[in-house]
């Protein structure tokens, strides 16, 4: 690569980038728009001629373009935000993507595209971005509206489903193969990645980060987790996974440590470089000539993206629980693609899967919908006018009773105290299998490079799978163990609500320790049977296996309550991660920080014996998300609790202390006087 033609290219994307950045700002639309519009001006297929000398030099920083873009984009994820985003934003989610994924490749089938390329298109079109909507709602300030909250939820979700699809894509275009049995060994590939390198983020990355923020120094704490971060994404290339996805696991670890604010603080400046170079490079190979030949397919997919998103979105949302409205919001903000469309569209084409015209349609109509949505949201009100007149009176009334009747059961629903213990038991063991299925899964693929191995195994000792199969077998005892002991909790729950103790009738002891029996003994007999099914393939001779499992059954007995310790101690940082103070959907700009500090007050509120607060917990009462206000501190006799845990109690005679503008100290004194409700 010449250095002068490779300065010239720089300058030439660079320059575009600006002025395309400009005019955005001016026509305020979002400078994605403009970015892939300036690759397609100075791209090769826009005459008289190319503005750039070498497309590799490009392409190069656009690889790198990706890794920043979406190292970000994990930062901004945060695996915390996963429990806020509600129930509702799930099945919204889910059903947004399912459906718009078969509607894509069921159009990619009917305008005759191969399966691969169908698939492709399914993918492209399943993601909403979140970046188009929140500039939108933020511009018409709706932020803290009921439909705002359940676009970003769900676009959350979408985004962690486009990471997969991603990943999948990839291995799949590496083999060209869709047969299921490929597909499976795939899936099983993907899931083993990304729970190794979660948990090797977890319990390596995080601490490590958090270690080396003690000696403040922004240039070594920034060093170490691009390091990483680039470490990762050249793992899941070799893997023939993408680079986007090692990016983005790592991103969303580190969002995790300590120092996320500082190390986000100066990834981002990187990005903006290098993002709008990813962008235009999009824009530098899609042909003019290819969308003028494809406009009827342009605006046909459009349409399926459009009126497909809004149907999948609104009703998902209505029966949901939300009201006619509120689903006819969060269907007109989900209607548009971006960022992960354009990776995936990129992908396609870097592994010569979609054709050039393919690939000019889908970035077409991504383009498409990021203009079109914004005017949606704008004119939302007259839409949602013409739709409820349109709506027959009795239909409408139908979908309100509904609504009304879903409110109604969903306290009840959720007060019951037994369902919550035995969910969140299942919930547990469900995590317990996935964790054992990616340990077997790694065993699994390390098998088949037994012979590069460095060492090997005597065959009348089992070989070396086998005893990778042990090694496997050892790393997941504490899972099994924290399995057995939460489905022996859930059998004497179920016998117990079947055949309770205080019912007066004597034959109930038998019965509920007959059923005990049952259920536990049934739960272990199908934790068994999976097992085999995970390892049959690496068991060694029956001989050997019988000394292995004498081996394993040595190991859990004399390590028992080290295993269960050790469980625990994993739980505990899982659950820190996911309940501690979770990063809102929206993140006013730092530009609005020195106003706080202006205008910010201190006051404090002492709990009375009679107040309705008294003995909740902070989290309880939720007076940051209620009023705006942060208690820094409990004065309680002569201590001083400072910046108190969300389990902290709040005992009468306790003076707390708040923190806040002065509405939101008014707020919070009202609703620890019990007068706010």
């Amino acid at each position: 690569m010449n250095n002068i033609s490779f300065i010239q290219d720089l300058a030439v994307v660079m320059v575009a980038a600006g002025i395309a950045a400009f005019v955005c700002q001016w026509l305020k639309q979002p400078k994605i728009i403009g970015y892939v519009i300036a690759g397609l001006i100075i791209g090769p297929h826009t005459p008289p001629f190319s503005f750039v000398v070498s497309d590799m030099s490009i392409h190069a920083l656009a690889d790198i373009g990706v890794i920043f873009l979406m190292f970000c984009m994990g930062f901004d994820f945060n695996l915390r935000r996963l429990t806020s985003v509600g129930l509702s934003a799930f099945i919204i989610a889910c059903i947004d993507v399912t459906f718009t994924f078969w509607l894509g490749f069921m159009a990619g089938r009917v305008l005759g595209w191969g399966a691969l390329e169908s698939l492709f298109l399914g993918a492209i079109i399943c993601d909403s971005s979140t970046t188009i909507v929140l500039q939108v709602l933020n511009e018409l300030g709706h932020l803290k509206s009921r439909y705002a909250a359940l676009i970003m939820g769900s676009t959350i979700i979408e985004d962690l489903v486009a990471i997969v699809l991603i990943a999948f894509l990839s291995g799949i275009g590496a083999t060209g193969s869709v047969q299921a049995g490929d597909i499976v060994l795939r899936i099983g590939e993907l899931l083993a990645f990304m729970v190794v390198t979660l948990l090797a983020g977890f319990f390596l990355l995080r601490p490590i980060i958090n270690y080396i923020s003690k000696y403040k120094n922004d240039e070594l704490l920034l060093m170490i987790a691009l390091a990483t971060c680039f470490a990762v994404s050249l793992i899941a290339v070799k893997l023939e996974f993408s680079l986007a996805l090692g990016a983005f696991i790592v991103g969303a670890v580190i969002a995790e440590s300590h120092s996320a604010d500082r190390i986000a603080f100066f990834s981002q400046p990187i990005r903006d470089i290098f993002a709008p170079m990813f962008f235009i490079s999009i824009g530098m190979l899609v042909d003019p000539l290819m969308i003028f030949r494809n406009i009827w397919v342009i605006i046909l997919i459009t349409g399926i993206v459009i009126f497909g998103k809004i149907t999948a979105s609104s009703f998902s949302a209505f029966i949901s629980g939300n009201d006619r409205e509120t689903s006819f919001r969060v269907g007109l903000g989900m209607a548009q693609i971006c960022e992960f469309a354009l990776i995936i569209a990129a992908l396609g084409r870097s592994l010569n899967i979609t054709s050039d015209s393919v690939y000019s349609i889908s970035v077409t109509v991504s383009v498409a919908t990021m203009v079109i949505n914004p005017h949606m949201l704008r004119n939302a009100d007259v839409l949602y006018r013409i739709v409820d007149r349109l709506t027959p009176a009795r239909i409408g009334g139908a979908m309100t009773a509904y609504v009304n009747w879903l409110q109604n059961v969903s306290p009840h629903r959720m007060a019951d105290p037994v369902r919550k213990i035995i969910r969140r038991s299942l919930i547990t063991i469900a995590v317990n299998l996935v964790l054992i299925t990616t340990v077997f899964i790694t065993v699994k693929v390390l098998s088949r490079y037994e012979a590069k191995m460095p060492f090997q195994v005597p065959d009348y000792l089992g070989g070396t799978s086998a005893i990778l199969w042990l090694c496997g077998a050892l790393l997941t005892i504490p899972l099994y163990v924290a399995t057995i002991r939460k489905w022996q909790a859930i059998s004497m729950v179920a016998a117990e609500m079947r055949f309770p103790v205080d019912s007066g009738i004597s034959r109930n002891a038998i019965a509920r320790t007959l059923s005990e029996k049952f259920i536990m003994f049934a739960g272990i007999t199908l934790l068994a049977f999976y097992t085999l099914m995970l390892s049959s393939a690496l068991f060694p001779s029956f001989h050997v296996l019988i000394i292995m499992l004498v081996i394993i059954g040595i190991i859990t007995a004399l390590l028992w309550k080290f295993q269960i310790k050790l469980y625990s101690k994993a739980q505990n940082l899982v659950i820190e991660t996911f309940t501690g103070p979770s990063t809102p959907l929206y993140v006013e700009p730092l530009t609005a920080l020195p106003y706080l500090f202006r205008e910010a007050k201190l006051s404090s509120v002492e709990i009375l014996r009679d107040s309705p607060v008294a003995m909740q917990t902070v989290q309880q009462l939720g007076i940051r998300s209620r009023t705006g206000a942060t208690i820094i501190g409990i004065r309680r006799g002569e201590d001083m609790i400072t910046n108190p845990a969300l389990e902290e109690v709040l005992a009468p005679g306790d003076k707390v202390l708040l923190l806040g503008l002065q509405d939101q100290l008014d707020g919070a004194k009202s609703l620890l006087d019990g007068t706010l409700k």
